[in-house]
């Protein structure tokens, strides 16, 4: 169950050539899961999600990381 903590927000980031770059927020479901669609953003290396206050990270870098998987390649 993916439901955050009040006045927080789950933002995804893609990690490509050792820098993060926002998805943008992303908001569970009636039933606590998330899904999100993106286009192209070339060949990334890693994906993160993490928890930011309301709003997102607002242009900054991510400050709690609750999880990152690599992408195989």
């Amino acid at each position: 169950n993916y439901t955050p903590r009040g006045g927080s927000d789950y933002e995804l980031w893609v990690i490509r050539d050792g820098e993060p770059r926002s998805l943008g927020v992303v908001r569970p479901d009636d039933e606590g899961r998330l899904s999100i669609l993106v286009g192209d953003f070339g060949t990334p290396a890693a994906f993160a999600l993490s928890r930011e206050p309301a709003g997102g990270a607002r242009g900054g870098p991510p400050t709690t990381v609750l999880s990152v998987g690599a992408v195989p390649g």
